[in-house]
């Protein structure tokens, strides 16, 4: 590890494994993630050895266990095996940004504005040290509106959310299948005037809606033509690069003439999802699942994949629906009611939705 890693911590990030993961650091059982299309984390700052190499270890089960979604029956889509999609170390400070969720506000009314949920995490706990977050949004390099709050004190987890609102934004221009204009955000959290920690995301200001007249996108009923896209290519399995993933977007988007596509059946490749956002290509999202509901501690699961799943993506425009049904299933009112109220809770902004 790099020397300045020494009193920070030391995080090792996983965007997709198939399909379950137990980790080791230096011979330390880290644990077990079960499930392959969804990201997780394990803190590696403990067991670091600061001083000589380290050696990570990850042990991958391939197999369709009956214990992690979508198995336990038969599914119609192969699933190959292995660490598929990116992994990289993360070196933060004790204090940092876990994430954050820019939800335009009004934007059909001529004067939108703009809320960042921003997600801290510490290792201080009740500290009353002085911390304070800031939050901009930009066109390209040119600065809209800025705003910056105190952080309170810490709760007994560590984590504090807080909402940071933007308004006096000018002239937004809107995000539409045509013109899918995006905008950036950008946060930074800071101890005095020493910035710890900064992320940025792209975000687009539109309102959709499922009506009873028909869907809506900023007002205006549109007609959805979609398909559903399977992550399978030939030859790599599941392991495909970015540049490819983006280029499925183009060829529905383009090629095909699709307005909407459907995740089928699980959360894809961010640079799909990132390419979708660019070209106007809106996003049915779901949870994985095909027909099979499984056991109490496989619901559960399945419960987590609608957070990991709406907490990586909550920030694409494209995206304008939650799935949070397993596709095809049977009716489970009590596992229905749990996905349902999760994805709301975690997400105001999004209806939800499944097949």
């Amino acid at each position: 590890l790099p020397a300045d890693a020494r009193g920070r911590r030391v995080f090792v990030d996983f965007e997709g494994v198939m399909t379950a993961s137990t980790v080791w650091l230096n011979g330390f059982r880290l644990g077990e993630y079960k499930g392959g299309y969804t990201p997780f984390s394990f803190e590696l700052t403990a067991h670091v050895d600061f001083d000589s190499e380290n050696v990570l270890a990850v042990e991958v089960d391939s197999s369709e266990r009956p214990d992690i979604p979508p198995f336990g029956n038969e599914i119609d889509y192969l699933t190959f095996g292995g660490i598929y999609r990116e992994v990289s170390l993360r070196i933060v400070t004790g204090t940092h940004l876990d994430n954050f969720f820019a939800q335009p506000k009004d934007v059909l009314s001529g004067h939108p504005t703009l809320d960042v949920q921003c997600f801290v995490e510490s290792d201080l706990k009740s500290s009353g040290a002085a911390f304070t977050l800031e939050a901009a949004l930009y066109d390209g390099n040119k600065q809209l509106a800025k705003t910056s709050q105190p952080v309170p004190g810490w709760n007994d987890e560590g984590v504090k959310p807080q909402t940071l609102h933007l308004d006096n934004l000018g002239a937004i221009e809107l995000w539409d299948l045509r013109s899918p204009k995006l905008y950036r955000v950008e946060v930074r959290l800071l101890r005095g005037t020493t910035v710890l920690d900064h992320d940025s995301r792209r975000i687009g200001f539109r309102e959709a809606k499922f009506t009873p007249e028909g869907f809506k996108l900023n007002g205006n009923v549109i007609k959805l033509r979609g398909l559903d896209r399977h992550q399978t290519f030939p030859w790599v399995g599941q392991a495909m690069p970015g540049r490819v993933q983006r280029r499925d977007a183009i060829v529905l988007r383009k090629n095909l003439r699709c307005n909407i596509v459907r995740t089928s059946h699980y959360p894809q490749s961010r640079h799909f999802l990132d390419a979708c956002d660019e070209i106007g290509l809106l996003v049915l999202e779901e949870i994985p699942g095909w027909q099979h509901i499984g056991d109490k501690p496989w619901q559960d699961i399945s419960v987590d994949n609608v957070s990991r799943m709406i907490r990586r993506d909550w920030n694409h425009p494209s995206i304008i629906l939650w799935g949070v049904r397993i596709n095809e299933s049977r009716d489970n009112h009590d596992f229905y009611v749990r996905t349902n109220a999760l994805a709301h809770q975690l997400d105001t902004t999004r209806q939800t939705g499944g097949i």
